[in-house]
């Protein structure tokens, strides 16, 4: 091989250490992946909205969540009301995935709201995107939604 080619080479697998080594981290607030940074996301909000924040290294990030997990994961816990959270995450999904339906545990299709009668319905279990990825993998990227109805 002459000099010039192994010089690229040398400098192809450095690059690639150094790309690999930066990755960036996935931020989850509220139990949702979103597409910012810790720091774009906290200049936004008081220090005093916060109720835990803390950090999955990527090794355990990439067990239950793979390749995305490279960078690690971000957990951020606000004391914000739900209706303020949604409205200022949904734009910023990291993941455009709609949540799984499951009524009476079984799966139902996106449209399975449309065959519960209303009136028996007992419960709606809401499981965020980070809950259900954590316990069933990136295919609940989107989360869960849980319908108990009385048959």
């Amino acid at each position: 091989m002459n000099f010039t080619k192994q010089v690229y080479t040398i400098l192809f697998l450095f690059m690639s250490v150094v790309a690999y080594s930066q990755e960036v981290p996935i931020v989850a607030v509220d139990g949702y992946f979103i597409n910012l940074s810790k720091e774009e996301f906290l200049k936004d909000f008081n220090e005093s909205d916060i109720v835990e924040s803390f950090f999955i290294e990527p090794d355990s990030a990439c067990v239950f969540m793979g390749d995305y997990g490279k960078g690690g994961l971000y957990v951020i816990q606000t004391r914000l009301p739900k209706k303020v959270i949604m409205k200022q995450v949904f734009p910023i999904l990291y993941f455009k995935a709609n949540p799984d339906v499951f009524i009476n545990d079984k799966a139902s299709g996106p449209n399975g709201f449309n065959s519960v009668n209303p009136e028996l319905v007992d419960s709606i279990i809401v499981v965020p995107p980070l809950k259900a990825v954590m316990k069933h993998g990136m295919k609940k990227v989107g989360g869960m939604i849980r319908i108990y109805a009385k048959e």
